[in-house]
């Protein structure tokens, strides 16, 4: 028993030690946009939306920031911001609006 837990903690330090700067402010930016949260820096997350959201692709957590960030922001603005090509961007917008039934005139 003593063994799982000294190699589960092992596995999460390792883990958080790939994390990116960029991948953990977008996931505080995420907690505090679900409410999960109301903190300022990774360090403070609880340790469930800690694991929860590590395990998660950066694209994929970044979606929801851009999906609000899509109307104030253009596509090579919103690629800067989030450190992703303008072709993902758009296809992140394209989808939602594919989703939302949008038509684009």
């Amino acid at each position: 028993m003593e063994a799982a837990i000294i190699e589960y903690n092992f596995r999460k330090k390792l883990m958080e030690e790939q994390l990116t700067p960029e991948f953990k402010k977008a996931a505080v930016e995420v907690a505090r946009l679900f409410d999960l949260a109301d903190v300022d820096r990774w360090e403070d997350l609880p340790d469930g939306v800690r694991g929860f959201i590590s395990v998660v692709e950066y694209r994929v957590l970044v979606k929801p920031l851009v999906y609000r960030d899509r109307c104030n922001l253009s596509w090579p603005q919103l690629s800067i911001k989030y450190g992703l090509t303008v072709q993902e961007v758009r296809t992140i917008c394209k989808k939602a609006y594919y989703r939302a039934n949008i038509r684009v005139i």
